[in-house]
């Protein structure tokens, strides 16, 4: 495997720093920073399961990090404020699980979160997730094909939001309107930001974000 070369940019000093090398080959994939460390996920040797690596700029050291429960490797990632919320790469749809860990640096160790129950033959495919408060926002996308025509086919996406306290989904579906793709998201502090086909809004008021 290919070792990273990492380099921090001191934006102080506007240098470039040198690190201590990693005495393991560093996980490519997903890096999520959690305000002490930067953690590495990336799909481990033979594609099965997620290998996880972790440094801090602080101590200029590397860490191994347990491997993520995650078999099918690891779509994208996104930082709570206390763990790392990881998701896997295949959907339901293709007859595989797309799993859902989530990581505690407190307590090093993963967890196994349940999958949201999705409306019927939409299946899960992880496509995007945003931390908004205290729940994670996260878009899975389905795809029905059909010989009974047109009509019973069609594709599009599911808007599921994660409660980290409850540890519970819940499906959140915009009325009158379908859900639109979302490439890219970002929160504000009041509304989430959609850039997708079209740019869209999440929870804005009348006036906006």
């Amino acid at each position: 495997r290919l070792r990273l070369s990492i380099s921090p940019y001191l934006a102080s000093s506007q240098r470039w720093k040198a690190i201590a090398p990693a005495p393991f080959p560093v996980p490519q994939g997903q890096s999520i920073w959690t305000g002490t460390e930067v953690l590495f996920l990336g799909t481990a040797p033979g594609g099965k399961g997620t290998d996880a690596a972790a440094y801090s700029p602080r101590a200029n050291r590397w860490r191994r990090l347990p491997r993520s429960p995650l078999e099918s490797g690891t779509q994208f990632a996104v930082w709570t404020g206390e763990r790392v919320m990881a998701f896997g790469t295949i959907g339901t749809g293709s007859g595989a699980p797309a799993g859902v860990a989530s990581y505690d640096p407190s307590t090093n160790r993963w967890t196994t979160i349940a999958l949201p129950k999705p409306p019927v033959e939409h299946g899960i495919r992880w496509e995007s997730a945003v931390v908004m408060g205290g729940s994670v926002l996260v878009w899975s996308g389905w795809q029905i094909t059909s010989t009974g025509g047109p009509a019973l086919a069609g594709h599009g996406t599911d808007l599921y939001a994660y409660d980290e306290a409850s540890g519970r989904w819940s499906l959140r579906q915009p009325t009158g309107t379908p859900l639109p793709a979302a490439y890219s998201e970002f929160w504000t502090g009041s509304a989430v930001l959609i850039d997708g086909p079209a740019i869209d809004c999440y929870n804005c008021g009348p006036g906006g974000p």
